[in-house]
């Protein structure tokens, strides 16, 4: 009972932004949960991925969102947002970005 309460209490004082990946997800070999900066900007919502062009690079999107929250395998990313969505961005080589998909519901997707 103590230590639920203790876990609990810290799970509060956490930012409301972050969110962990789905605990699903750990059953893939290829997912790796990667560290975020505490301070670094958080994406909120799907919203904040509208901006994603043809144009737009990996390294634009994580100034502008910040770091991804994990990874599955070399090329495929993830962000997982504080209402449960989890956003995947794919890139051909590490520096384009291919599709960005939120849950499963394709929202942008290269030329």
């Amino acid at each position: 009972m103590k230590h639920t309460f203790i876990a609990c209490l810290m799970l509060s004082l956490l930012p409301s932004a972050f969110a962990a990946c789905p605990d699903s997800m750990n059953r893939d070999p290829t997912f790796v949960t990667l560290a975020v900066d505490e301070k670094a900007p958080r994406p909120t919502s799907v919203e904040d991925f509208k901006f994603i062009g043809d144009s737009t690079t990996i390294e634009e999107l994580t100034r502008k969102v910040g770091p991804f929250d994990a990874a599955r395998g070399m090329r495929t990313f993830l962000y997982c947002l504080a209402d449960g969505m989890v956003v995947t961005i794919t890139t051909h080589d590490g520096s384009d970005i291919k599709t960005v998909r939120a849950g499963s519901k394709l929202i942008y997707q290269r030329k």
